[in-house]
C-alpha cells in the first residue's frame, strides 16, 4: 500500500486528546466515533494500492492532408466511433488531426463524451507534419501509463522524419498501429523536378532538366512555358522510371523568371496535381520601374503617358501597363524596383494586388508613387483602400474646406439573395450597411443624407436629415436586416426621389446598391432618372456581381441614365470603399480646378538633390493633407496649404505622392515649365531607389533543400571588423493562391564563425520572397532575394524511401505496433500493467456510514440493543429465582418512567421474551450441581413518597438514557 499524503497521520494525536478528555458515556457510542474518525484520517493520507489491469488510453492520429481519397474524413470519422462503441470502463480515446499542424480534436476521456461528430482544426492542407502529429498524441498519454496510437494516414510526411521519435516511443512503451489510407496510384504520370540555376543574369542563356516519372512505357505529351507563354513543347514515348527531358531558354530582365513544366499521360491519371511542376529563377541586375497609367485619347487614338518617356530619358528603366491582365503576385513584383501609378483608378489594380502591393513595399523596401488627377486619389478609389495606409496624405473631407452642401440618398438593396454569407462571417447585408455608413463617415455636417432599403417595397432607415449624428445613424444603419424577394429598383427609386427632392442642398444624388443577378421590376426608369437628371438628381449604381450578371445590363442603363457611375464589385469587403468613392465623386471638393500657386520646401532637396524655386501654377490638384510623421516637399499658397509633394517611409519601402496632374488637362502651366520633367525624373529616380551592394564582401545565397528555403549570409574571413553590429533579420512574405500575403520576420542566427543563416520552410502551392535587413553604419538596407517556391505540394510528389506505407511499417516495426485491419481489436492487445487504485473514496463512504449508525444508536438505541440479544444466545441465558425476576421486572419498569414510549415497549418486549426463555428452558441449570440455598435476608422497607422517592426516580431514569 501507497500513502500519497503521510503528513496526515499528525492528525491522530490531537485526535486521542480530544476523545480522551471529551469522554462518551457508551462504549458503543465511542467505539462508532473513533472508528470514523480514524477512516476520515486514512481517506486523507491518501492510501493506494497496485492492481493489474489491461486499460489504458487510445490516440487516433487523423491525417487530414490533400494527399488523402476524397472518403477519408468519412473513414477516419468511423474509425473513431468503433473505437467508441467498443471501449472499456476503465478506458480512454483521444483523437488529433493533423496537416500542416497538429490540432487535438478530442481530449483522453471515457465513451460517456458520445459519438464523434466531425474534425473541427483547420490547417493548410499542403503538408503533413506527421512528426508534430506523433508527440502530440505522446503528450496525450499519462506518463507511466500505457496506451497505444492508431495512425490513420497515407504515410506522405513532411517537415522532420517520424523515425526520430522512434526511442522516445519505446522508452514509454506505446506502440505505433496504423491503418492505411491512400489515394490509388497505379497510372500516375507525375513531373518529378525541374533542374535549372538558381540565379542566373540577364539575356544568359541557360540548360533546364525536367524529370518525367512514367509506370509503364508510353506516350506522353510535355510543354514548358516562360512567364506563362510556352516555349517549348511535344511527345515523347518514354519507358518506365524517371525520364530526363532537356531545353534550353533565354533569361529576361532582372527579376523573376517563372517556368512551368506540364506533362499528360495516354490514360486517365488518378493523381493529376503532380504534372504541373513550376520553378522560380533569379535574374540578377537593375530593375526597371513599373509605369501604370490610363491611355489617353489621341489624334491617331491612344498614346501612352509622357511620363514613362521622361523617366527614361532621366535613365529609369519603365515599363508601362494599363494594370489590366496583370496576374498580381510576388513573381511579378519581384521583376520591379518600384511602382507608379499616373491617374489611375484603383479598379486597375484590384483589391488583392493593392493588399500585394502594400505588403511588398513595406516588407522588401520597395518604393511606390501615386500622382494625380480626376482618376486618383480619392476619387479614384484609394479612400480607405488597402494602399491608403501606405500613402502620407489623407483624403478625408473636411468641413473647413466646403463651399457647398451635397444631399445623398442611399437605396440598399435588402432583398433575400443578402441574407447569403460571405467570407469572414458576415452577410451581403452586412456589408451593404457598412457601406451606407461609410456615407455618413466622409460628409459633413453641413450635408443631408437619407436612407432606404427596398425588396418589394421601400422601407425607411433614416429620414432625410442633416449628417450631425453620424455616430448614432450609423448604429441605426448596421441593425437593418436582410428581407425576401428582389429588389424593386422603381418602387425605390421612386420613394427615394420623393424624399431626396426636399433636401435643401442643390447638389442631389442617390447611390443605388444591388445585387447584379437579382435586380427587378425596373418600371419606366428611363423617365424617372431623365426627369430628375434635368432637376440636377444624379444617380450611380454599385453592383454586387460581375458585368456579365443576369441584370448587369440593367444596372449600366441606369447608371448611365441617371448621369452617375457603375460599379461592379465581386468582393463584399470593397462595399464601403466604393460607397466613399461615389460619395467623393459628387462632393466636387477633393479635386481643385483653379488654377494654384505653390512652393518648394527643403524637403524637396532631400528628395532629389537639386534647388528648384519659382514654379509656375498648377491647372489643379487634388486636395489631400499630410499626415504626421509624413515630408512635405512642396505647398500650395491657397487657404488649404495643401502638400503637392510629399513622401515618408513605409516599412523599410518608399512612399511619394504628387497629387498634381502629371499629363493631362489639369496639369496647367507647369507643363511649359523648363525645370518640369527634371522635377518629375527626381521624384521617379527617388521612388525607385538605388541598387545596393552588399558591404565587406559580403555574399548572399539562398538554396531549396527538402521543402525548405535555406538562406545564407557569408562573411569575409579577412574583413577587418571583428562581427556584425546587430543580426540582420530577413522579413519573409509568403503568398498563396487565395489565401492572401503573410508578412513574417526571422532573425539570422550563427552556423558557423563565418556564416549566418536562417531556415524559411515552404509548404505545397505558396510562393516566397525575402528580404535580408542589414545596419550598416546606421543606415538600414534592404537585399531582396528571388522568390521560390516548390514545384507542387510535397503531398503529391510520387512515394520515395521512407515515405508513405514504408513510412508506417518502420514506425510499426520498430515500436511493436501492427497494421490494424479489426479497429475495436486494438483495445484487448493494450499490456496488463499495475495501476494504482485510490481508497481514499472508499474510506470517506465508510466514515459517512458509521456517523450515520452513530446517530441512528442515539435516537433508537436499537444498535445496543440488538448486540445484547446477541451475546445473550452466544453465552447461554442464567436460571433467574422467582423473586429475584419479580424485583428486576419492577426495577425495570421503575426505570423504564424515564424512557421514550419507544425504548420502553423494546425493553419490555426483551424482559418478556427473556422470562419465558428461562421458564421454558428448566433443563439448562439440570447439569450443574445443587447449591444450598443462601438465607434469605431481610428486606428493607421500601419508602415510597416524598423527594427522596422523586430523587431516585430522576436519577434511575437518567442512568437509563446515558446507557443508550
Amino acid at each position: 500500500m501507497i500513502f500519497q499524503q503521510p503528513i496526515w497521520f499528525l492528525l491522530l494525536i490531537p485526535l486521542a486528546c480530544v476523545l480522551y478528555y471529551w469522554r462518551i458515556p457508551s462504549r458503543l457510542l465511542t467505539g462508532l466515533r473513533l472508528l470514523a474518525f480514524l477512516l476520515i484520517v486514512l481517506a486523507m493520507v491518501g492510501p493506494s494500492i497496485k492492481l493489474p489491469t489491461r486499460s489504458g488510453t487510445i490516440i487516433v492520429v487523423a491525417d487530414r492532408s490533400r494527399s488523402m481519397p476524397s472518403d477519408s474524413r468519412d473513414a477516419q470519422k468511423h474509425a473513431v466511433n468503433l473505437l467508441l462503441d467498443s471501449i472499456g470502463k476503465e478506458d480512454r480515446l483521444g483523437v488529433v488531426s493533423f496537416a500542416e499542424k497538429s490540432y487535438p480534436e478530442r481530449l483522453p476521456s471515457g465513451g460517456a463524451a458520445g459519438k464523434f461528430a466531425e474534425f473541427v482544426g483547420e490547417s493548410h492542407p499542403d503538408a503533413s507534419d506527421l512528426t508534430g502529429a506523433l508527440e502530440s498524441a505522446l503528450s496525450l498519454i499519462p506518463v507511466g501509463d500505457k496506451g497505444r496510437i492508431l495512425v490513420l494516414s497515407d504515410g506522405r510526411w513532411t517537415g522532420e522524419n517520424p523515425t526520430r521519435l522512434v526511442s522516445h516511443l519505446v522508452q514509454r512503451g506505446v506502440a505505433v498501429d496504423y491503418r492505411i489510407m491512400e489515394r490509388p496510384a497505379v497510372g500516375d504520370v507525375a513531373a518529378l523536378s525541374i533542374e535549372s540555376p538558381d540565379r542566373v543574369l540577364p539575356d544568359e542563356v541557360f540548360k533546364i532538366v525536367a524529370w518525367v516519372q512514367v509506370p509503364t512505357s508510353q506516350d506522353v505529351e510535355y510543354e514548358l512555358l516562360r512567364n506563362g507563354q510556352v516555349v517549348g513543347s511535344g511527345k515523347r514515348t518514354m519507358g518506365q522510371g524517371a525520364n530526363r527531358l532537356e531545353f534550353l531558354l533565354k533569361a529576361g530582365t532582372p527579376g523573376a523568371l517563372e517556368t512551368t513544366f506540364r506533362v499528360k499521360g495516354t490514360g486517365e491519371d488518378p493523381i493529376p496535381e503532380n504534372n504541373i511542376a513550376r520553378k522560380l529563377i533569379g535574374v540578377e541586375g537593375a530593375k526597371p520601374v513599373l509605369l501604370i497609367a490610363q491611355r489617353k485619347e489621341g489624334g491617331s487614338g491612344t498614346v501612352p503617358s509622357q511620363l514613362a518617356e521622361v523617366l527614361r530619358n532621366a535613365g529609369v528603366e519603365t515599363e508601362v501597363s494599363s494594370g489590366a491582365g496583370l496576374t498580381w503576385g510576388l513573381p511579378l513584383l519581384s521583376r520591379y524596383s518600384a511602382i507608379i501609378v499616373e491617374n489611375a483608378p484603383s479598379s486597375q489594380i484590384g483589391t488583392y494586388g493593392m493588399e500585394l502591393i502594400a505588403q511588398w513595399i513595406k516588407e522588401t523596401g520597395s518604393g511606390f508613387m501615386l500622382t494625380g488627377g480626376k482618376n486618383a486619389f480619392a476619387l479614384g478609389g484609394y479612400y480607405q483602400s488597402p494602399l491608403d495606409a501606405v500613402l502620407p496624405v489623407s483624403m478625408e473631407l473636411r468641413k473647413e474646406h466646403r463651399k457647398l452642401a451635397v444631399a445623398v440618398g442611399v437605396l440598399t438593396d435588402c432583398s433575400g439573395s443578402m441574407g447569403m454569407e460571405v467570407p469572414g462571417g458576415k452577410i451581403k447585408m452586412d456589408l451593404a450597411n457598412l457601406g451606407a455608413a461609410e456615407v455618413l463617415n466622409v460628409l459633413t455636417p453641413m450635408d443631408e443624407v437619407l436612407v432606404l432599403t427596398c425588396d418589394t417595397r421601400p422601407i425607411p432607415v433614416l429620414p432625410l436629415k442633416k449628417n450631425t449624428n453620424p455616430k448614432g445613424d450609423r448604429n441605426t444603419i448596421l441593425r437593418v436586416g436582410p428581407g425576401g424577394g428582389g429588389i424593386f429598383v422603381y418602387t425605390g427609386l421612386l420613394e427615394t426621389t420623393k424624399q431626396l427632392s426636399k433636401a435643401e442642398a442643390q447638389t442631389k444624388h442617390i447611390i443605388l446598391f444591388t445585387d447584379a443577378d437579382d435586380t427587378e421590376e425596373p418600371g419606366d426608369y428611363v423617365n424617372l432618372l431623365t426627369t430628375c437628371k434635368r432637376a440636377g438628381m444624379t444617380c450611380s449604381v454599385i453592383a454586387l456581381g460581375t458585368e456579365h450578371g443576369v441584370t448587369a445590363q440593367l444596372c449600366k442603363d441606369i447608371a448611365k441614365v441617371g448621369g452617375g457611375s457603375i460599379y461592379f464589385t465581386e468582393q463584399p469587403n470593397d462595399l464601403p470603399r466604393l460607397f466613399a468613392q461615389d460619395t467623393f465623386t459628387i462632393s466636387r471638393s477633393t479635386f481643385i480646378e483653379d488654377k494654384t500657386a505653390f512652393h518648394f520646401t527643403g524637403g524637396m532637396a532631400t528628395l532629389s538633390g537639386q534647388a528648384f524655386s519659382n514654379p509656375p501654377k498648377l491647372g489643379g490638384y487634388n486636395l489631400c493633407y499630410a499626415k504626421p510623421g509624413a515630408l512635405p516637399s512642396a505647398i500650395t499658397d491657397d487657404e488649404y496649404k495643401a502638400p503637392i509633394v510629399a513622401s515618408w517611409q513605409a516599412g523599410i519601402g518608399r512612399v511619394l505622392c504628387y497629387t498634381g496632374q502629371v499629363d493631362g488637362k489639369f496639369t496647367g502651366p507647369m507643363a511649359t515649365w523648363d525645370r518640369y520633367t527634371s522635377m518629375l525624373a527626381s521624384m521617379g529616380r527617388w521612388t525607385a531607389g538605388r541598387m545596393e551592394t552588399l558591404p565587406n564582401n559580403m555574399m548572399l545565397t539562398q538554396h531549396l533543400d527538402d521543402g525548405s528555403c535555406q538562406i545564407r549570409l557569408h562573411l569575409d574571413p579577412e574583413r577587418e571588423a571583428a562581427s556584425l553590429e546587430t543580426l540582420p533579420l530577413v522579413t519573409v512574405l509568403k503568398q498563396t493562391p487565395g489565401l492572401g500575403v503573410v508578412a513574417e520576420k526571422l532573425p539570422m542566427r550563427w552556423l558557423e564563425p563565418e556564416l549566418l543563416g536562417v531556415t524559411v520552410p515552404l509548404t505545397g502551392s505558396e510562393t516566397v520572397q525575402a528580404t535580408v535587413v542589414l545596419e550598416d553604419q546606421g543606415e538600414t538596407k534592404p537585399f531582396q532575394l528571388a522568390p521560390v517556391c516548390l514545384p507542387y505540394s510535397p503531398e503529391f510528389r510520387p512515394a520515395g524511401p521512407g515515405k508513405g506505407k514504408d513510412a508506417l511499417k518502420h514506425l510499426a516495426a520498430t515500436t511493436g505496433g501492427v497494421e490494424r485491419i479489426e479497429i475495436p481489436g486494438i483495445w484487448r492487445e493494450i499490456p496488463k500493467v499495475p495501476r494504482l487504485f485510490d481508497l481514499s473514496p472508499w474510506l470517506l463512504y465508510m466514515s459517512i456510514f458509521l456517523l450515520v449508525l452513530e446517530i441512528f444508536q442515539r435516537r433508537t438505541g436499537w444498535i445496543s440493543a440488538w448486540a445484547k440479544r446477541f451475546v445473550s444466545k452466544v453465552q447461554g441465558v442464567r436460571t433467574i429465582p422467582e423473586r429475584e425476576r419479580a424485583a428486576t421486572a419492577a426495577k425495570d419498569v421503575s426505570a423504564d418512567k424515564g424512557v421514550s414510549l419507544f425504548r420502553q415497549l423494546a425493553l419490555r418486549k426483551e424482559r418478556k421474551k427473556t422470562i419465558d426463555t428461562a421458564e421454558s428452558s428448566p433443563s439448562l441449570t439440570s447439569t450443574s450441581e445443587p447449591q444450598p440455598e443462601k438465607p434469605k435476608e431481610p428486606e428493607k422497607p421500601v419508602e415510597t413518597g416524598g423527594v427522596f422517592d422523586a430523587l431516585q426516580k430522576a436519577k434511575k431514569s437518567s442512568k437509563n438514557r446515558t446507557d443508550i
